[in-house]
């Protein structure tokens, strides 16, 4: 047994996929989803992503809409017909509009305006079904 009662590694974490091209901001959501007891597995490229195929392994992906090189609509699409996919959370400036109706119609379960506190991500991945 670990020294204050439990073991870190026995912990079952709830695992997001974060998908983002600006490190800054691949940053900042890794640490505040870590310091909302939820383990971020990052990711700088789509296509990395994509070629992991497994999907099905995370309990929630969230995709900044600056790292779709095909546009965010496009590979929140791309995202949504894996089969299994949970469920995705677009991060988006206030100002993009287009990004916002692009991805809502591509199948993301929620949009997040940049900027958001750790209260405000794990509001909507909580509304995105995700247990935290």
């Amino acid at each position: 047994m670990a020294k204050y009662g439990w073991n870190f590694f026995d912990r079952p974490y709830t695992k997001v996929a974060v998908l983002s091209a600006n490190l800054r901001n691949l940053r900042a959501i890794s640490r505040l989803l870590w310091k909302s007891g939820v383990l971020p597995i990052p990711f700088t490229d789509e296509t990395e992503f994509l070629n992991e195929n497994q999907s099905d392994a995370y309990d929630a992906i969230i995709v900044d809409s600056q790292l779709a090189k095909t546009g965010v609509g496009e590979l929140t699409q791309q995202l949504a017909e894996h089969k299994g996919t949970p469920p995705i959370v677009v991060t988006v400036d206030k100002s993009d509009i287009n990004s916002v109706v692009n991805a809502i119609r591509a199948g993301a379960t929620d949009v997040l305006s940049l900027p958001f506190s750790s209260q405000h991500l794990t509001r909507h991945l909580r509304n995105a079904g995700v247990s935290l």
